[in-house]
């Protein structure tokens, strides 16, 4: 220390003015649930994306940003209405379709991109049929919507990682023998089939599943994702279609699976990192869904032209249905 910053501390100590030397936490590294699992789809992908070089707001992950700001803020009135003493209340149509305009006139405030009028007319159609199908059990059970969870890694590969998640809503059920929690998640897709988006899917549940024990000390016993594009275009349910909700049990022994699942996505990442290369998957392995909606299709050595995911006859749901995170 010089002693020109010496004097300055006798001076300031003479006056009784105390000072102190700010020690900075440490910043630990941070990745997202979804982060990882769209690398483990397409390391390119990801590299892009997170480097935020093109746009990401795609049609799917608009909707359902949408839909997840419908559900949560119509939960927040279904409190809301119990703690006025109206115990009986549950959103009708007519609640769901102002809810829905609300939560779009919103995201277009964010720099959201405007839904057309054919994708927010499906949209409030999903939406009037999962209330018409489950809102008198679903609201009742929610014990939490849109919970947040960190859990600190510190055996990671690279050193201890943050590793951060979302779950849509926690269900709080009867169930003999178990903790009678279930994690949901909502999509507004259809269900893929058992291909790579599907297994991606049911890595995500298992993720949060794992960061919802490691946070609460609790382990759910199962995980739900609601594909409520299987809703969209049919008319006069009379029950839920049988693809719209996939479940899954959990058990303590998947802990060890999730946490190789794991590792592999952080050695993956560091090899990338450390090539320079982040390749995409070969052309017989792309995630079609995710590929529909990708701004770098086109310039990606796995994807052939023609695209083959925008063929003629190519449905309107089939367009709209991309890959959501």
């Amino acid at each position: 220390m010089g002693s020109g910053t010496s004097d300055l501390a006798r001076l300031l100590a003479a006056q009784g003015v105390q000072v102190t030397t700010q020690v900075q936490e440490e910043e630990h590294r941070r990745r997202g649930v979804t982060d990882l699992i769209t690398l483990m789809l397409c390391a390119r992908h990801a590299h892009h994306f997170s480097q935020q070089r093109y746009p990401s707001q795609t049609p799917a992950t608009v909707l359902g940003h949408i839909l997840h700001r419908t559900i949560k803020h119509l939960y927040d009135r279904y409190q809301a209405e119990r703690t006025a003493g109206q115990s009986t209340w549950l959103p009708g149509e007519l609640d769901v379709r102002e809810e829905c305009q609300v939560a779009e006139e919103a995201a277009r405030a964010q720099g959201l991109p405007r839904l057309s009028q054919a994708q927010s007319e499906r949209l409030r159609a999903m939406l009037s049929a999962f209330h018409a199908l489950e809102a008198s059990s679903f609201y009742p059970q929610v014990r939490e919507a849109e919970v947040n969870l960190q859990w600190l890694w510190e055996d990671a590969p690279g050193g201890p990682l943050l590793l951060e998640g979302k779950v849509d809503v926690v269900v709080a059920g009867e169930r003999a023998g178990g903790t009678g929690i279930v994690l949901w998640d909502y999509k507004t897709t259809q269900q893929p089939d058992q291909g790579a988006e599907m297994r991606a899917y049911r890595w995500q549940m298992q993720l949060y599943a794992l960061l919802y024990r490691r946070c609460f000390g609790i382990v759910p016993d199962g995980t739900v994702l609601y594909f409520m594009g299987e809703l969209a275009s049919r008319a006069h349910l009379s029950g839920r279609p049988p693809r719209a909700m996939y479940e899954m049990a959990v058990t303590e022994r998947d802990e060890e699976q999730t946490l190789a699942w794991l590792r592999r996505a952080l050695e993956l990442e560091d090899r990338c990192r450390t090539t320079g290369r982040w390749d995409p998957p070969e052309a017989e392995q792309v995630p079609h869904r995710m590929c529909k909606g990708c701004q770098v299709r086109w310039s990606c050595p796995s994807v052939h032209m023609p695209f083959p995911f925008a063929g003629e006859g190519a449905g309107q749901d089939q367009e709209q249905d991309g890959y959501e995170p």
